[in-house]
């Protein structure tokens, strides 16, 4: 997927004709964002990161912990 996105950031930049872009990204996609704009700041003018992943372990205890109150209010015990 790292390989990917900096495939299609190299592709925008050539078809629109530009040297640099402004990356955005959400949640999971923070985690290709933060690499690309770590390893290839020359293809980047600024990283905006909406929602990131810092902690992928804090994040899927707190998605877990959401998905079992979610369930027990709607009585969901599948």
């Amino acid at each position: 997927m790292q390989n990917d996105c900096e495939q299609l950031v190299r592709y925008l930049l050539k078809k629109y004709n530009r040297k640099k872009l402004f990356l955005v990204s959400h949640s999971w996609g923070s985690v290709l964002g933060f690499d690309l704009a770590k390893k290839h700041p020359e293809l980047v003018h600024a990283y905006i990161s909406i929602s990131p992943i810092i902690d992928q372990v804090k994040a899927t205890q707190l998605t877990v912990k959401m998905l079992k109150k979610w369930a027990k209010k709607e009585n969901n015990s599948a």
